[in-house]
Order: structure tokens, then sequence, then C-alpha cells
């Protein structure tokens, strides 16, 4: 347990490597508030789609731009890029951080077309507790409901090795029983019935975005049978859904695979975001 809380608390070192800098820098997404911020990567094929990105962070350190790889190696392929920062724990909730992302996507929403991005082409994509939070913005309608948004207008969502279910397991082996012991303090909520509503997988009630959820075939191990029963339920409403694990990666792995142009799973998400909706 003590391995899983210190990637929980690293996920933000990525590291980075010198670019072409984004289209626009620091940008203070919710209004009359200067944090947090974001940068995007605009593309530059007209039309591009583009990728709200967040950065796994054990919700409580780091900012978007340890993406900035990420979003790099999109935007050589014509997929523009918002890296997200968002407020952090213990200062500010779970709740407040899923309210930042659904901000930041009403941000690209209305401004990727100044850079020829094209607003009916915006996707959510996570890793880790990044990826519970797009997540989470999805199946909790008031999130994207306070922007004066839905899910209609969410092109797609892509969620490597994202803990969709937080409530303690009676077996002691689910990512909630780990966050709710004392590594989990300040973070991770107490009471059950706002664990049960931070759980994409609990609050998925009706049909969503067309989705992909990736782990890593050596990552933590509820990981991808959480995906497999998330994927199940979302189907069942009617959601166009793949889940599939990635041979050879931890969970670190996962992400990293996202800054290699030539990695399986650089290239399943790309093709993910290219793809002709059905």
């Amino acid at each position: 347990m003590k391995s899983f809380f210190i990637v929980l608390l690293s996920l933000a070192s990525l590291p980075g490597y010198p670019g072409e800098p984004p289209s626009l820098v620091d940008v203070a997404y919710r209004a009359g508030v200067p944090e947090p911020k974001l940068d995007f990567y605009a593309a530059e094929s007209k039309g591009f789609p583009t990728v709200v990105h967040v950065y796994g962070s054990g919700w409580r350190s780091g900012s978007g731009k340890s993406s900035a790889p990420v979003a790099e190696a999109l935007r050589r392929h014509g997929v523009g890029c918002v890296l997200v920062s968002h407020r952090l724990a213990p200062a500010h909730s779970i709740r407040e951080q899923a309210g930042d992302v659904a901000a930041a996507f009403a941000w690209a929403k209305a401004h990727v077309a100044e850079k020829g991005g094209d607003p009916k082409k915006i996707f959510l994509s996570g890793h880790s507790t990044g990826g519970q939070l797009v997540l989470l913005v999805v199946t909790e309608p008031t999130f994207l409901g306070a922007e004066h948004l839905s899910t209609d207008d969410v092109a797609g969502v892509v969620s490597l090795s994202a803990p969709v279910d937080l409530v303690p397991r009676a077996d002691g082996h689910g990512y909630g029983n780990i966050m709710s012991s004392a590594r989990g303090k300040g973070v991770f909520p107490t009471d059950i019935d706002e664990i049960t509503k931070l759980s994409p997988l609990h609050q998925l009630n009706v049909k969503i975005p067309r989705t992909l959820l990736l782990v890593g075939s050596d990552d933590f191990p509820m990981l991808a049978a959480d995906a497999r029963h998330f994927a199940e339920k979302a189907k069942a409403l009617g959601t166009d859904i793949s889940t599939e694990v990635s041979p050879g990666k931890d969970h670190m792995g996962m992400v990293r695979a996202l800054t290699n142009e030539a990695d399986p799973v650089f290239l399943r998400v790309l093709a993910f975001i290219q793809a002709q909706p059905k």
C-alpha cells in the first residue's frame, strides 16, 4: 500500500522536454478568478479536434504543465490539447476539482475556434485521478450543467488507469480502502455517501459519450476489474465504450506511453480521437 500511495503523489513528475511552446499559456479559465489555469496547444490543421487533458495527481499535487510532452505529441498528429491545472487537496475537495475540469472544458468549447479548432470535437482525457475526474464529470450531470453544458457537448472520453470505484470493499482490496486509511487523510472524504457520489461507477445511470478505458497489465490490480464493471454498466445504458488492458504497462507506463508516438497506447488513443462517431 505504501508504494501505491507514493505513486499517487508522484504522478505529476512526468518529465518534459523542449518543444514548441503552447499557443496560450497560463489562462485563468474560471470567470473572475485568477486560479486555476490552463495551457492550450493548438494544432495547425483547420478544424482540429481538441483533448482537454487532466494529469494524475492523487488529487493533491502538481499541475497540468507536467503533461506538456503529451500535448506536444498529440499536436504533431493534428490534435489540439488543453492541459488543465485544478485546485488541490486538502484545501479543495475532489468535488471542487471536478468543477474545475468542467470549467476548463467549457473554456475549450468557447475558445478553441479562435485558434482553428472545431468546438464540436472536444474530448475529455485523464490519467489516474485525472481519469477519475473526467469520468465523474460525464457521469454526474451537475458539473457540466453548472457551465450550461451537457454530455452532448463532449465528443468522447479517454481514461487511463482511472479509479472508477472509490467505495471501500469488504475484502479490503479496493482503491477506496487505501485512500480511506491514514494515507488519504485530508484528501479522501470520510462520509460513505460522499465517497459514493465521487465514484464514477456509482454515478453512472445514463448513456455517456463514447468512451475508451485503458489499464496496464501491470497496473494496480483492482483497476482492470473495475474498468470492466464500468464498461458493462455503460454498455447496458447504450454507451459506445471499449475497455482494454495494455500489455507490459504499469501505472506510470500508461501515461508515459502518450509521449511515445509509436507506442500502441498512443496509437489507440489517437485512433479513438480521429475516428468518425457511429
